[in-house]
């Protein structure tokens, strides 16, 4: 059973659960319209959005694997599953339920094939090396970055290779880079206003702390945008 009302699958055999994300998207969107109704206004200056962060494992319809997060730009809430973005797990690309934990961080998530393999553990590691903390805060932050460019109406990129180009899958989702297109960039700046030098600065600084020498490729692209500005150059399209 599920608390709040909220709808969800559970596979006996392995005791693994899902909850499904639209209901937890109406959940959220209960709860900011109460804040509205108590509040007598639904602007606020403050607060722009909702954004729900679980590990709890997610799914949108019946024949899903999982679901990794959604978007409810209307109602300004968003929930997202950092859990099947584990460095460690590998799953099957046609069961949700059948997923385990290898002794190392891997880049690619899914089975070789249609067989478990061998040396795989249900329970969820409680440690992370160093480089699968950067790999992790890398690819949910990626999630979090595209799915609250949904809240402000930015659709997914047809461009470039953008951080909200559309993926079917996380081979295709790890393999997004950190950064909007400058098409995206300026869709978003035109709803925010923000100083796009300002926030290269603002992002460097974030990827310095978090990835350190793992920024990598990204702190270069960055450093290169800036570059860019201050010579009054066009931006650099990925």
């Amino acid at each position: 059973a599920y608390e709040s009302n909220l709808s969800g699958r559970f596979d006996a055999k392995t005791n693994k659960s899902q909850l499904e994300v639209r209901s937890l998207l109406d959940r959220l969107s209960s709860f900011l319209s109460d804040h509205y109704e108590s509040t007598g206004s639904r602007t606020d200056r403050e607060n722009f959005c909702i954004m729900g962060v679980t590990m709890q494992d997610l799914y949108d319809g019946p024949k899903d694997l999982f679901c990794a997060g959604m978007a409810n730009p209307l109602n300004k809430v968003a929930v997202f599953s950092f859990h099947r973005y584990h460095t460690m797990m590998r799953m099957s690309p046609l069961r949700w339920w059948d997923y385990g934990y290898q002794k190392s961080c891997g880049s690619y998530s899914y089975f070789e094939t249609d067989r478990r393999p061998s040396g795989l553990t249900d329970q969820q590691p409680t440690t992370l090396s160093r480089k699968g903390q950067a790999e992790f805060f890398r690819r949910a932050s990626k999630l979090l970055l595209h799915e609250l460019a949904h809240l402000y109406l930015v659709d997914h990129c047809i461009y470039h290779n953008c951080i909200m180009r559309g993926t079917g899958h996380l081979v295709e989702d790890f393999a997004a880079p950190l950064h909007l297109c400058g098409i995206c960039l300026r869709k978003l700046q035109w709803r925010l206003g923000f100083d796009v030098e300002s926030r290269y600065h603002a992002i460097e600084r974030v990827l310095k702390e978090n990835l350190g020498n793992g920024a990598g490729s990204e702190a270069r692209w960055i450093r290169r945008q800036i570059g860019s500005i201050k010579k009054g150059k066009v931006l650099l399209m990925l």
